[in-house]
C-alpha cells in the first residue's frame, strides 16, 4: 500500500507500506520532494494525483510484480475524479 499526500505549499509526500493482518501496517520506506514554481501553481486536485503518479515511479522497485498495488489518498475528490467513488 502506497498513501500520499502534498501540502498546500510546496512538496508531495508518500509512504510505502506493508499490509500486515490483525495488526497496524509496516513502514518500508518513506519519500518526499519539493515542487517546482509551476507545480506550486497547480490545482490541489492535480498536485494529489502528481503524488501518486510521483509515489509509483519512486517506489517502482518495491512494487514491481505484486499482484496488486493500493494507493491511499487524503483527498476524497481524487477518487471521483478517477470514477473509483
Amino acid at each position: 500500500m502506497i498513501e500520499v499526500d502534498s501540502s498546500a505549499a510546496n512538496t508531495v509526500g508518500a509512504a510505502l507500506l506493508q499490509l500486515m493482518e490483525g495488526q497496524f501496517n509496516r513502514p518500508i520506506a518513506f519519500a518526499s520532494q519539493k515542487l517546482t514554481a509551476t507545480q506550486k501553481a497547480w490545482s490541489t486536485i492535480e498536485k494529489e494525483a502528481y503524488a501518486a503518479i510521483w509515489a509509483l515511479q519512486k517506489f517502482r522497485n518495491w512494487i514491481f510484480g505484486q499482484p496488486t498495488t493500493v494507493i491511499y489518498s487524503y483527498h476524497n475528490p481524487l477518487t471521483y475524479r478517477l470514477g473509483l467513488g
